[in-house]
């Protein structure tokens, strides 16, 4: 049985009402507050692996290219391999070098030799070009003279010969050119000592 007056209890009733509705508020902010953690947390994470997930494409395809490349270099690589075995060397190189070095006075110095392949009329020859210099042209002209006389250099002809300066020394510039006949035999014929003889 209540006693208290019948304002006093609606006013009660009032408030536990207001109380329930306050802590269902409350419950229900909670929750969603809770909710959006969560959605913000996934969305984090699901942003991350797709970030990790471009990444690791991002790898994959510069892998992928770097393998393309190094895949063509090779094509490229046993391309000219091949092209190098099938290509008969003209004359022996080393024989060839031997040969100029073993005609060579002792203060000539060469600092280039240049040879051109040629091919005319059925016939096939090296044209050469010999430059370097010398103490003098004494040096020069016999070097010229040597290569005249030894085989297989033909056509010899000086190009020019000119001072220059060595080593704050004058010296004797100078270009000679040559021919080297490519469809006869020839072989080096050395002396006692083992050079070339000139």
């Amino acid at each position: 049985m209540n006693l208290l007056p019948t304002r006093y209890r609606e006013r009660s009733l009032s408030q536990a009402r207001s109380s329930r509705v306050a802590i269902a508020a409350i419950v229900a902010l909670g929750a969603a507050v809770a909710l959006a953690t969560h959605a913000r947390l996934s969305s984090t994470s699901s942003q991350s692996r797709l970030i990790a997930a471009q990444v690791r494409a991002d790898g994959a395809r510069a892998v992928e290219t770097r393998a393309t490349r190094l895949e063509l270099a090779k094509i490229r690589l046993e391309r000219f391999v091949d092209s190098y075995r099938r290509e008969e060397l003209p004359l022996p190189m080393g024989d060839l070098l031997a040969t100029i070095a073993g005609v060579l006075p002792p203060s000539v110095t060469v600092e280039e030799l240049r040879l051109e392949l040629v091919e005319d009329d059925g016939t096939r020859r090296i044209d050469a070009r010999l430059e370097g210099f010398a103490r003098s042209d004494v040096e020069v002209t016999e070097l010229v003279e040597r290569l005249a006389k030894r085989e297989p250099f033909t056509g010899v002809t000086m190009d020019f010969s000119r001072s220059r300066s060595v080593r704050a020394a004058t010296a004797r510039g100078f270009r000679i050119g040559f021919h080297v006949n490519l469809d006869g035999a020839w072989k080096i014929a050395a002396t006692e000592e083992g050079k070339a003889r000139p």
